[in-house]
């Protein structure tokens, strides 16, 4: 998967500035050719979140909004490389990354649905333990690859169907100095 990050590395900078595309994305939609858009379930100053299918499996695509400069695509660059990085049961797979007519997108993992989605009252002490523990584990598991999560909260923690927690979005996260100490 380190290929996500030599392919992302290599596309010409002009994509910066030529990057006016502001087609609207409807739902069954192809987009790059390999992801079928289904629902769209969230957007914000980063750009706008998908789910649907890719090779037939569930999956999410994230659509970055137009770049400004180095540290945007940087920013991205890492984001794969850390979810490539992560190898954990808690921390959603990426699947694919690249740019399609001058948009920068990321295929990853459908972890399920966010934290921030549950009720007040929703969940009861066993199931709140459970979500805890897997929470506890992925970031051990970041941990161990040098990896730190700096944007925890509800909407960036996935809850399956079956229960499993897993995180996304490690955008803002960070990769430790080897003279950093492992927790």
């Amino acid at each position: 998967m380190v290929q996500l990050v030599s392919r992302l590395r290599s596309f010409s900078e002009k994509i910066f500035m030529e990057n006016t595309l502001d087609e609207t994305i409807r739902i069954r939609d192809t987009f790059a050719g390999r992801f079928v858009i289904d629902t769209r379930i969230g957007s914000g100053a980063f750009g706008e979140v998908f789910r649907g299918s890719y090779n037939e499996r569930p999956a999410v695509i994230k659509i970055l909004n137009p770049l400004d400069d180095k540290n945007d695509f940087s920013s991205i660059v890492s984001e794969v490389s850390y979810l490539e990085r992560a190898n954990s049961p808690h921390v959603v797979e990426v699947y694919d990354a690249g740019v399609h007519e001058g948009k920068y997108f990321i295929i990853m993992e459908d972890g399920g649905d966010p934290l921030s989605t549950l009720k007040a009252g929703e969940i009861g002490l066993e199931k709140a333990v459970n979500i805890y523990l897997q929470s506890a584990a992925g970031l051990r598991d970041l941990n161990r690859q040098g990896l730190h999560h700096r944007d925890i909260k509800p909407e960036n923690i996935l809850m399956d169907d079956k229960g499993t927690v897993k995180f996304t979005d490690l955008g803002l996260s960070y990769k430790r100095t080897k003279s950093a100490h492992a927790i």
